[in-house]
């Protein structure tokens, strides 16, 4: 079974997606905007078992303090694990976040430039807390930090040499909807490597993740869903928003 994993975009301190109620004068939602801390907790109410940040400011080169201020905090409000994807210039940041309970981190641009601290960082802190980040155009992964694109498998050898057994799949090009050739490419490149994959691309409606069901022997095993969940693609989500407007109000008033 594909495990979905809710997605939250971290941009100045607020949620860079917002939820859509069914009701137009409903407001309810209004605040998960305005606070990360929240929307997690709304998120495991939903029955989400993990959940993924994405600190968009840090890739930009911006001031991302209060995004750290609220990454740092997470593990406290929640019990399940949580995932970051955060742009990692050294291996003391990428520590300092594990030591706050982060789970696990995605890394990407620094495991390739530093592969000896980083076996280090593998071995210290498991397979299952460091895991690899991968943008690719299909053929090649791309480094967005300094425009650079290396050959997918010699990447990918390089996760292997480190100790790497999970990555983050990433695509520069748009997935309007997963199809089977699209799951049979993932698997061509991973087919050498056996890695497991968490997909961040492509799901956007129910039968992208009956399909993605339909071949988990494809080697994807988990999928990063953002945008479309807060509009509401997926079954259920209409009996969610419609006791939420109710309900959610008195929650969070009594949480404060």
């Amino acid at each position: 079974m594909i495990l979905v994993i809710p997605s939250i975009q971290l941009i100045n301190g607020e949620c860079g997606d917002e939820i859509s109620g069914f009701s137009a004068e409903c407001g309810v939602y209004d605040i998960f905007k305005k606070s990360p801390q929240d929307l997690i907790k709304l998120w495991r109410r939903e029955n989400a078992k993990t959940i993924h940040i994405n600190n968009v400011d840090s890739f930009l080169n911006l001031d991302h303090s209060q995004n750290l201020d609220i990454i740092n905090n997470f593990s406290s409000l929640t019990e399940i694990p949580i995932s970051l994807f955060h742009y990692y210039k050294n291996i003391d940041t990428c520590e300092s976040l594990l030591k706050s309970e982060i789970y696990r981190v995605f890394i990407g641009t620094m495991l390739f430039d530093d592969i000896k601290n980083s076996k280090e960082l593998v071995q210290k802190y498991t397979t299952s807390r460091i895991c690899a980040n991968l943008l690719t155009d299909g053929t090649d992964a791309i480094f967005l930090n300094n425009n650079t694109k290396v050959p997918v498998k010699e990447v990918l050898e390089i996760f292997k040499e480190i100790g790497i057994h999970r990555i983050l799949y990433n695509c520069t090009y748009p997935l309007n909807e997963i199809t089977l050739e699209e799951i049979k490419k993932i698997s061509k490149i991973n087919k050498d490597f056996n890695f497991k994959i968490s997909l961040n691309c492509g799901a956007i409606h129910p039968k992208d993740l009956w399909l993605l069901n339909e071949n988990a022997g494809y080697g994807i095993d988990s999928v990063i869903v953002g945008r479309a969940l807060y509009q509401n693609n997926f079954p259920c989500q209409m009996i969610w928003r419609l006791v939420e407007e109710e309900l959610e109000p008195e929650i969070l008033k009594s949480s404060k």
